[in-house]
């Protein structure tokens, strides 16, 4: 499965971004801009809760427990 399609598939995005002006004129700098969320997937790649990205790990780890 593409990275893009994954994306799509969560509701989620990232895109290639140039390097602030003046930081470097090689053209394989890049920074990359995206979600930044927790996607709590279950074995069968269904999403089953979204975090914060700055979640408690207890948070993460009863998110990643009720999957078990």
């Amino acid at each position: 499965v593409k990275t893009h399609a994954v994306a799509k598939q969560y509701g989620t995005y990232f895109i290639k971004a140039p390097l602030p002006s003046g930081s470097s004129d090689d053209p394989t700098q890049y920074t990359v801009d995206h979600t930044a969320y927790y996607f709590v997937v279950d074995a069968d790649g269904e999403l089953q809760r979204v975090l914060e990205h700055n979640a408690k790990p207890e948070e993460l780890a009863e998110a990643l427990r009720a999957l078990l």
